[in-house]
């Protein structure tokens, strides 16, 4: 059996110390319900984002 303690002390230290939420994330574009569909796959097609987000009217 192989002694990871260290490995995992090791990893654990990294992370805690060297990645933050924003280095693994991208941006979330995001627009009103009123946003045309085509304006909105332009705006896709223009840039290498992977999603957005059209938000809806809360009550």
């Amino acid at each position: 059996m192989t002694d990871t303690s260290s490995t995992v002390r090791s990893l654990r230290r990294v992370f805690r110390e060297s990645i933050v939420a924003r280095d693994l994330a991208e941006p979330l574009a995001s627009f009103d319900d009123t946003a045309a569909l085509d304006a909105l796959r332009e705006f896709m097609l223009d840039r290498p984002l992977s999603a957005l987000l059209k938000r809806e009217p809360t009550h």
